[in-house]
């Protein structure tokens, strides 16, 4: 017979899953609805490239909303949204984003990423992504499709910009 407690602790746990689906559901509903939306202004403003590649996003994160529908699979819901929000990030820091906001998405991601994941996990996928950062932000830059230019010597440092992210 399981101990009283340890029962009372699984259920607890299996409401705090059910509760972050539910938060991820309605994220993803909601960054399908801002990515129509800054789609829509790119591709109006001539960005055709750029809004084709944020709305390609939308169909990512809608196959993600419908497997978990499906499925019910919790665990698969959130490694599908880290793995899509992490791309939709890299591609915004690595393109500038709008109006060259793009390095403002390492700010976003971590506190995601950690409240999805233990803390071992999420180191375990943010250094890698902070270390594949430093290349794509180190203007000159000579990867294809980073269109940005950081007129900010703090920006032109990455190895600045890490440590003031491990400081804050």
């Amino acid at each position: 017979m399981p101990h009283p407690t340890s029962s009372g602790q699984l259920a607890a746990g299996e409401r705090e899953d059910a509760q972050v689906s539910r938060l991820l559901t309605w994220l993803s509903a909601t960054a399908i609805g801002f990515l129509v939306g800054i789609g829509a202004k790119a591709w109006f403003a001539g960005h055709t490239t750029h809004a084709s590649v944020l709305w390609s996003f939308i169909g990512l994160i809608a196959l993600n909303m419908l497997y978990y529908a499906s499925t019910g699979n919790r665990v698969r819901q959130k490694a599908g949204m880290i793995v899509i929000v992490g791309l939709l990030f890299t591609y915004l820091i690595a393109s500038g984003g709008e109006s060259n906001t793009g390095p403002l998405w390492f700010y976003v991601f971590p506190p995601l990423l950690f409240y999805l994941t233990d803390l071992k996990t999420g180191t375990a996928v943010l250094l890698p992504g902070c270390r594949g950062g430093i290349p794509v932000s180190r203007p000159p830059s000579d990867l294809r499709g980073v269109q940005h230019g950081f007129q900010d010597p703090f920006f032109r440092r990455p190895d600045l910009r890490i440590h003031f992210l491990f400081r804050a």
